[in-house]
């Protein structure tokens, strides 16, 4: 019997990392709700202030929470719906490798993404109308307006699939870097020059994350990413973490850890508590 357990928990984490068991995709999520009367003029305007502020976990966990209201009170609510799905990901990146409530945080942020990209009425008929749907089977219905849901799922997406799977677990479920390729494909043909042209710096990351990646051959869409928008903390972090750090070129790593730091959080583009976390974690890391 002592050997059974770690069988199942393996079991049970592999449903989990092929998304089959342990949570709903976005176009079956339930609709949140609104709980306690609230003004949402003022949540709205209370939350604007939060995504100003934000980095430390409680301030973010209330930004989740007012972001959640919003999402319950205006279910079509398309960009409260991405932030929360971003604001997730800031939590979870805050979180030490490997833990299960940064897997838990990246699921919530992949799902998200998810209902917001449902919220177009064709993708959730095209997607409904392939068993077990994928982003994939869907994403070419939707049109560049929908590019921050489509990114936003992109990176939560990798980043479970790199932070929270084992090895062993990243080889059985390769198929979903296949799901995000598609994705990225779409990007690049309908929002080419979304958020600081993070789709070249996602398909670096795409490529980086695969099973005997090399560095020479992953290095050109970090690299062109930077170059085309050299203010972006995100481009700048996915390319020191997933290049440089990858493959042990420290002097690299620190040179954009430093170049983040440096960076003024209100003038890079993107979600600006993730700036700030980025910022927060570049400050850190540049000290060791």
């Amino acid at each position: 019997m002592k050997g059974l357990k770690p069988v199942l928990l393996l079991i049970g984490v592999m449903l989990v990392g092929s998304g089959c068991a342990s949570w709903s995709h976005g176009w079956d999520m339930k609709p949140y709700k609104a709980s306690g009367k609230r003004d949402l003029n003022e949540v709205k305007e209370y939350a604007e202030r939060l995504e100003q502020a934000a980095v430390t976990r409680p301030q973010v966990q209330n930004l989740i929470k007012q972001l959640k209201y919003i999402v319950g009170a205006e279910p079509d609510n398309f960009d409260a719906t991405v932030k929360l799905s971003q604001a997730w990901i800031v939590k979870a990146i805050g979180h030490p490798r490997d833990t299960g409530e940064q897997g838990d945080s990246l699921r919530r942020a992949i799902t998200l993404a998810e209902r917001a990209m449902s919220l177009n009425p064709d993708f959730l008929a095209a997607v409904r109308g392939v068993p077990k749907g994928k982003v994939s089977d869907a994403v070419s219905t939707l049109d560049a307006l929908y590019a921050p849901a489509v990114a936003t799922w992109s990176l939560a997406t990798m980043l479970y699939f790199e932070e929270s799977l084992s090895e062993v677990l990243k080889i059985t479920n390769s198929e979903v870097l296949d799901d995000v390729q598609v994705a990225l494909s779409w990007m690049e043909e309908k929002a080419p020059d979304y958020n600081g042209h993070v789709v070249l710096a996602l398909k670096g990351m795409a490529a980086a994350v695969r099973s005997g990646a090399d560095m020479v051959c992953v290095s050109a869409n970090f690299d062109a990413a930077v170059q085309a928008s050299p203010d972006s903390m995100l481009n700048l972090w996915l390319r020191s973490k997933y290049l440089y750090r990858n493959f042990k070129d420290k002097v690299s790593e620190r040179t954009d850890l430093k170049a983040i730091r440096d960076l003024k959080v209100e003038y890079s583009p993107g979600f600006t508590p993730l700036n700030r976390m980025i910022r927060l974690m570049a400050e850190k890391k540049y000290k060791h």
